[in-house]
């Protein structure tokens, strides 16, 4: 498990070398939400928040509890790539409260993370960092989605602006999540025909589609 890295407020992660500050910073319990913008000698990059389940693979009821059960949803690994060649650092942001359950190892919670980071390589993409809460929601930790400190330790960590950003999630959880960062949600909808978008709410920004890959078209056309 030596991809994975424990923080002391309980949640597990992974910072990309390539796209970090020099070591990655601690939070305390009542850090708030960070504006953070690239250095001016550096080319810009601006991090996008990503779920995991149902918006990178598909999503299962039982969990996916090893690699063999990991399966990308259709385009997602292109998206990734566009929003890499688009100068977007991905971040992951995912619940896995199978590890506090028993459902799911952390061996294999990081067998699944580095087979899916090589796989985004493989495909021309960057996953600039990985954050796993694995607390169930009766446990009332601070990592938790819609708890934003999973956000706030990848900003901290990542030399990339946040600003006019987006994260993007299969569960109405995401979009409280998205709205308590400050940052623009994105329901991602199976469910909905491929090149629909629909707004989420008049008085939410943001668009339901029907998968990464239309939301990331959509968000580069208007970036």
């Amino acid at each position: 498990m030596t991809l994975l890295r424990k923080h002391r407020l309980g949640f597990y992660y992974y910072i990309n070398s390539s796209v970090s500050e020099t070591e990655p910073l601690e939070l305390s319990c009542n850090t708030t939400n960070i504006s953070k913008t690239s250095p001016d000698n550096a080319k810009p990059k601006r991090i996008i928040f990503l779920d995991r389940d149902g918006v990178i693979n598909i999503d299962s009821e039982e969990f996916i509890k090893n690699w063999s059960e990991y399966i990308f949803c259709d385009g997602s690994l292109e998206a990734i790539r566009l929003l890499t060649k688009s100068n977007f650092v991905p971040v992951v942001i995912s619940n896995q409260s199978g590890i506090n359950r028993g459902i799911l190892t952390l061996e294999h919670l990081a067998e699944i993370t580095v087979n899916m980071i090589n796989e985004i390589e493989k495909a021309g993409g960057i996953i600039g960092a990985v954050c796993y809460c694995p607390h169930e929601p009766e446990e009332n930790c601070l990592c938790r989605k819609p708890q934003t400190k999973m956000f706030e330790f990848a900003v901290n960590s990542i030399n990339a602006g946040v600003e006019n950003t987006y994260f993007l999630g299969d569960r109405e959880g995401d979009v409280k999540a998205a709205l308590n960062f400050g940052v623009t949600p994105i329901l991602i909808d199976d469910s909905l025909d491929t090149h629909e978008i629909k707004s989420l709410d008049t008085k939410i920004p943001g668009f339901i589609c029907n998968s990464l890959l239309t939301a990331v078209k959509k968000i580069i056309l208007t970036s």
